[in-house]
């Protein structure tokens, strides 16, 4: 089983905010209550309840990259979220030591870096339903993509994808609601090249059993009348939202010195907006 993300609107920002400005950021992170089974053999991740009784995919910091993706699991779920783009919240959760190790000694069939159990501060990314009681796919036959509700927003997300550098393949999963479906864009790690946080050369290469395969559709469409009005979206976001979003990272996951790479990626991405056509089309 392949985690989802719920989405949560960002508020629309109008101006650059200080940090720590907005009370989301106030508020005591999540905790860890327990966890219930390991999701993936390559993302580290796990299932959890947290305190507030909800159910999260867990992602714990990298050995060797430290909090980055963490980071750019927080940062694609928030400007995802300025395009109104269905995606996850992503939140601070705090792993305790002996919730952790008790959940390895009980379920550790894979080899797992970690050897230090200390307390940490994770990334909690939030299922839209309750995974015990909905079935989640990982993709749909594109017969049904006319059932999808939110199907053009994941042709904003290829537009995403190549203004934000997406370096890895990702796709979108489905959940029933009503008489159709709901996809929901996951897996923000390979944002802005990864753990580099620099961008790729070229852009998005619309090959269309590649991207559909992205996007949990199995078979490819006509794209360009569905990305034009995306690409005139995403130009339009203003720069204050951009380095609002930037600046709001948790300090939790920053190390000394990353505020200031921190802000040249925000206006590298900025300075992207009007390479946008050549990017993509």
């Amino acid at each position: 089983m392949i985690y989802v993300m719920h989405v949560r609107k960002t508020e629309s920002l109008t101006s650059p905010l200080p940090r720590r400005a907005s009370p989301e950021y106030e508020r005591p992170p999540l905790r860890v209550v327990r966890f219930t089974r390991w999701l993936t053999n390559t993302s580290r991740s796990a299932r959890a309840i947290a305190n507030d009784g909800w159910w999260y995919a867990v992602k714990r910091s990298h050995p060797e990259t430290g909090s980055q993706r963490l980071i750019n699991e927080w940062l694609g779920s928030r400007l995802l979220g300025l395009l109104d783009i269905r995606s996850a919240s992503v939140e601070p959760i705090e792993i305790p030591r002996d919730v952790y190790s008790e959940f390895r000694l009980r379920d550790d069939r894979r080899p797992d870096p970690d050897t230090d159990d200390a307390d940490v501060v994770g990334a909690a990314i939030s299922y839209p339903v309750n995974p015990d009681q909905k079935a989640i796919y990982d993709f749909i036959p594109i017969q049904l993509a006319h059932r999808v509700s939110n199907l053009y927003e994941l042709f904003g997300t290829l537009v995403f994808d190549a203004w934000a550098g997406q370096s890895v393949m990702r796709h979108a999963v489905f959940h029933r609601e009503g008489g159709g479906w709901v996809a929901t864009v996951i897996d923000h790690a390979g944002l802005f090249g990864g753990s580099g946080w620099e961008f790729p050369a070229g852009g998005l290469s619309l090959r269309p059993r590649n991207e559909w395969s992205m996007l949990g559709l199995n078979k490819g469409l006509s794209f360009g009348p569905w990305l034009r009005p995306w690409i005139r979206k995403l130009a339009d976001l203003r720069p204050e939202e951009i380095r609002a979003t930037f600046a709001e990272v948790p300090d939790c996951w920053v190390n000394t010195g990353q505020r200031p790479q921190l802000q040249l990626l925000a206006e590298s991405l900025i300075s992207r907006q009007g390479e946008l056509r050549q990017l993509v089309m």
